[in-house]
């Protein structure tokens, strides 16, 4: 071989393992970013989780109490229509009966609010003044207020309790705003519980802090069916005051970034008006998380919108920091030690060329090469795979150093981080054993393969047991061959059948000759495994070229490579018979007889 076709032959095989050596570096850091990407998205969809059952916890907390206090109102509202009259005493003893305070923290005040047409107003107060069946003294400065406008209908607080704390409120007419009015009325007309808009108190006057009423209202007689009739029996109201301020710090609700309460039952009044609770700050940055739900009760809708500006903790990321790092460095240590390993080659096979003048000691030299170019081979292995073990030991010594306290998430992901070094290792090692079939030399020699098969299963012997496979061997014939090549062929293939098992039944694998032939040694591996799709069955014998996900089933997509490359320089050929759902049958072709010498 000339010299200036020799140099253009290894600048093509720089290139080559140039790539290659960039290939591995890229798949290394490629795999160490999915890996980072999943434990992270891992970390991000567990936040996203636990925010989202705050807030569902939140909203239906509310709700709760909500129905707590309706239901407080149904046994006020039975009170008055078991009653011809319920006196103030009766009222007060009732709410002392109840233990309102303690099992309904969140109302701030219960009161009855009375139907006062215009034309009784000055007897309704004369009547309340005289009330003495709670205070000895009566009510001598009770006045409704603001006082009834002419031909107007009052709606009058005329028991309230607590009292102390609400006497403010003590005569107030609701009805004198429109908006309660409203609220009062769609109650009498529908016998249901209604709630308000937020409001101010009048207990509260100048502050700034809303609430809310809800109304239930009362009649003559049991609730009445018809409209028209619940508007002339209607004889006022049983009232639940609540401020949302108690009525939220109730629910027991999380601390958010941000919380708040919307009343969007109407779009009419200004969005702060219609605000019923609001603590924190909204954020407009990309990096939060916030979701909206919302509780409809009655003829309202409010909605709750919640806010988290952070989230994850600092474990999670020391572990995905952690996988980060080890992986980078993984991955730059393996592409390094196979240029290394590529660049001596490439030297030694040029330095062997160049001799060539004088050819004995050009083969010399190429042997000597060869041997130390195995050797070095060798040495790689180890060396390549030295830094992913590296890997797995410092997993394992974190897993034993966090020991009992390490969160059970985090020692997933160091199993996690694991796996994927152990899947590294062996790519390394099957890469390596894939590329030295080319050199390695053929020892022919007559070969038992009935021998060959008792090796196979004593070796895959564990793995069978575990998965409760069945292995049926029959009669096979003598051949010319490789004894160690053939043991990696039937290896593969028994161990693909065994991993490619079917879903729903054990794998059942028959090995037997096809049938007399002179020439040709035609043995059947067949298993009913999950088949393989007529579209794939070329592409299984290419090197990396896999039909499942690794998490699905593991492995690196050079076995039934590794099996065409040995049967093919054998003089051979490895062929799908047939596949399908039922199973998959492979047909080797050998040649019985060969020359008893080595190929190379």
């Amino acid at each position: 071989m000339d010299e200036p076709k020799v140099n253009s032959l290894y600048s093509k095989f720089t290139r080559i393992e140039k790539f290659t050596a960039g290939l591995m570096l890229l798949s290394g850091l490629l795999i160490t970013g999915l890996t980072y990407d999943f434990v992270s998205s891992t970390h991000l969809q567990r936040s996203v989780n636990a925010f989202e059952h705050k807030a569902t916890d939140t909203a239906n907390t509310l709700s709760v109490i909500l129905d707590r206090h309706t239901g407080l109102l149904s046994g006020m509202q039975a009170l008055y229509h078991s009653s011809n009259e319920v006196t103030r005493l009766e009222f007060y003893r009732y709410f002392q009966s109840s233990e309102i305070e303690q099992n309904h923290p969140a109302a701030a005040a219960i009161s009855w609010n009375a139907r006062v047409p215009f034309d009784r107003a000055t007897e309704f107060e004369n009547s309340v003044r005289t009330d003495t069946s709670l205070i000895a003294n009566g009510y001598p400065n009770f006045t409704i207020k603001p006082a009834l406008k002419e031909n107007a209908e009052g709606i009058v607080i005329t028991y309230i309790e607590p009292f102390a704390s609400n006497e403010s409120a003590f005569g107030f007419d609701i009805g004198s705003n429109p908006a309660r009015r409203a609220a009062a009325h769609k109650a009498r007309d529908s016998g249901a519980v209604v709630i308000t808009e937020p409001i101010v108190l009048t207990q509260d006057s100048g502050s700034t802090q809303k609430a809310f009423l809800m109304l239930m209202p009362t009649y003559s007689t049991a609730k009445p069916a018809f409209e028209r009739t619940r508007r002339i029996e209607h004889t006022g109201y049983v009232v639940a005051v609540t401020r949302a301020a108690e009525f939220i710090e109730n629910s027991e609700q999380e601390n958010f970034s941000f919380f708040q309460v919307l009343d969007t039952t109407s779009q009419n009044s200004p969005v702060e008006d219609r605000i019923l609770y609001s603590t924190g700050v909204q954020t407009t940055t990309k990096l939060k998380l916030e979701t909206v739900r919302e509780i409809h009760f009655g003829t309202r809708t409010w909605q709750l919108s919640f806010q988290e500006n952070t989230y994850g903790n600092a474990s999670d990321q020391v572990v995905e920091f952690l996988i980060l790092g080890l992986g980078i460095l993984a991955s730059i240590l393996a592409a390094m030690l196979f240029g290394s390993l590529t660049t001596s080659k490439r030297k030694a096979e040029q330095h062997a060329e160049k001799l060539n003048i004088n050819l004995h000691k050009a083969n010399d030299e190429l042997k000597r090469s060869n041997a130390d170019l195995s050797q070095f081979a060798h040495v790689a292995s180890h060396d390549l795979q030295t830094p992913v073990r590296n890997v797995i030991s410092t997993v394992t010594l974190l897993e034993e150093h966090l020991g009992d306290s390490a969160d059970p998430e985090v020692i997933e992901l160091f199993d996690l981080l694991a796996r994927s070094s152990v899947r590294m290792r062996t790519l390394v090692s099957d890469l390596l054993s894939y590329a030295r079939l080319g050199r390695d030399a053929i020892n022919f020699e007559v070969v038992d393969l009935n021998v060959v098969m008792q090796d196979v299963l004593a070796t895959i012997s564990e793995l069978s047991l575990q998965t409760g496979s069945e292995i049926k061997l029959g009669l096979l014939p003598n051949m010319t061959g490789d004894a160690r090549q053939l043991n990696r062929v039937f290896e593969n293939l028994l161990t693909n059948a065994i991993k490619y098992a079917h879903t729903t039944r054990p794998a059942v694998i028959e090995i037997s000759e096809q049938d007399s032939d002179p020439t040709f040694v035609k043995i059947r591996v067949t298993d009913n495994g999950q088949g393989i799709k007529e579209e794939y069955q070329d592409m299984v014998f290419e090197p990396f070229k896999r039909l499942h996900r690794h998490d699905e089933i593991p492995g690196t997509g050079l076995g039934l490579g590794i099996c065409q490359q040995i049967v093919e320089r054998h003089g051979g050929t490895i062929t799908i018979e047939q596949s399908t759902e039922e199973g998959t049958t492979f047909l080797l072709a050998l040649p019985r007889h060969a020359h008893k010498s080595k190929v190379s």
